[in-house]
């Protein structure tokens, strides 16, 4: 049995407002594997950053074993990543390139458990589920903006806008974030680059999959790709979408009431985070206010 219950589509576009697009997609419904990458550092750098990371997937992929290891396909995308993780470090120490690195999002089903799946990320770009009409947020942002318990980066000043937590390139080791989930038969996942959800709210995204619930996935992935730009599309902008069609039978269901549940050293992790948000949110509001009264002094030839 393999994987023939997904049927996934894409669409990757470089935007209104960039040169050069430096995300990449790596789709792969015969092993039951997807990923989004979105690079920073420029040409040199993200777009080297997030290739890294999809052509680490593909080759750790074509050489990986049999299609029904569940271990195996896991063990893949965490080998691939970890492998493209100190490639894009290398790379960025012997070009002198600062702030290289990409984000990931890779969504691997269970080959043995249909309505099972787990998702790795690092970064801001994002993995949804719609299921029965609702879009709901999979993975959490690694960003500044969602440390301090922000749903809007708009709230911070411009220099600490769309900064983030984690990255894969950045140090010799990655921290991924680790979610497990249940897959039920006409869910819908989409991977997106920041592209796509800075430019349209949840609510648009989900407003323009039901409404266009009926075309292929890839002439979706197109449509919210398009309606990323229409917006203003500020960024690049990509959009990976997987369908999942009738489950094999015979198989465990998911449990029924169709939560997700995550990790339970993530789940420790979080709850610190959240004792810690409003620290760090105090932190930032002092910076703020210094930062305001050094301008003012200056101003006033204080100083």
């Amino acid at each position: 049995m393999g994987f023939d219950y997904l049927v996934s589509g894409e669409c990757s576009d470089i935007g209104l407002h960039r040169e050069t697009n430096e995300d990449a997609i790596f789709n792969l419904p015969s092993r039951g594997v997807f990923c989004v990458a979105d690079g920073m550092g420029g040409v040199e750098g993200g777009e080297f950053a997030s290739q890294a990371a999809v052509s680490a997937l593909r080759e750790a992929f074509s050489a990986a074993g049999d299609p029904g290891d569940v271990s195996s396909n896991r063990s893949a995308t965490l080998r691939a990543i970890n492998s493209a993780n100190l490639a894009i470090k290398k790379h960025a120490e012997e070009n002198g390139l600062g702030g290289c690195g990409t984000t990931v999002v890779a969504l691997v089903f269970e080959h043995d458990s249909p309505g099972k799946a787990v998702a790795y990320h690092a970064g801001d770009s994002r993995l949804y589920c719609f299921r029965s009409g609702r879009l709901r947020q999979i993975t959490r942002d690694h960003s500044l903006a969602a440390a301090a318990g922000l749903k809007d980066d708009a709230f911070l000043p411009a220099g600490f806008r769309g900064l983030i937590t984690r990255a894969v390139g950045l140090s010799y080791q990655v921290n991924l974030e680790e979610t497990f989930l249940d897959v039920r038969s006409g869910d819908l996942f989409l991977l997106c680059s920041d592209g796509l959800n800075r430019m349209l709210t949840d609510r648009r995204i989900a407003r323009c999959i039901g409404r266009n619930a009926g075309k292929t996935a890839d002439a979706l992935a197109r449509l919210l790709v398009e309606e990323a730009n229409r917006a203003g599309g500020h960024d690049n902008v990509s959009a990976l979408l997987v369908r999942v069609l009738d489950l094999p039978r015979g198989n465990a269901e998911p449990c029924a009431h169709g939560t997700v549940f995550f990790h339970f050293r993530e789940f420790g992790r979080r709850i610190g985070a959240m004792m810690n948000r409003r620290r760090l949110f105090n932190l930032l509001l002092f910076a703020l206010i210094l930062a305001e009264l050094f301008w003012l002094a200056r101003a006033l030839d204080v100083f």
